[in-house]
């Protein structure tokens, strides 16, 4: 099983972008700590921010989520909700599938 600094590693070098940028979206998504750790086991919110961090990379023009805020608190989904609507405001895209699209309701773009 792959730590976050490995997993944070590897889609930087698939995604052709330097160590910088890839810090620089842990320090934005407040992961930076995960990077050293020995092991792999996160809580769900940490998950969270690791995966957008890693699809970060890549600059996508769409994000695919499948149930984001599953298993999060109510704080971290505000959290959620916060990064998701900086990724719109910068011009992405948002696809969700979830049982219960209430959730999302406060994602838009500002």
């Amino acid at each position: 099983r792959l730590k976050g600094g490995d997993e944070l590693e590897l889609a930087r070098l698939l995604s052709g972008n330097g160590k910088a940028e890839a810090y620089a979206l842990a320090g934005k998504y407040e992961i930076s700590h995960l990077l050293s750790l020995k092991t792999a086991v996160y809580d769900e919110y940490e998950k969270f921010r690791l995966k957008l961090a890693i699809a970060m990379l890549t600059n996508p023009l769409v994000l695919l989520l499948e149930e984001p805020f599953l298993k999060l608190s109510a704080a971290d989904q505000a959290k959620a909700v916060g990064a998701l609507t900086d990724y719109l405001a910068g011009g992405g895209a948002i696809l969700i599938g979830s049982r219960r699209p209430h959730e999302f309701s406060s994602i838009s773009p500002t």
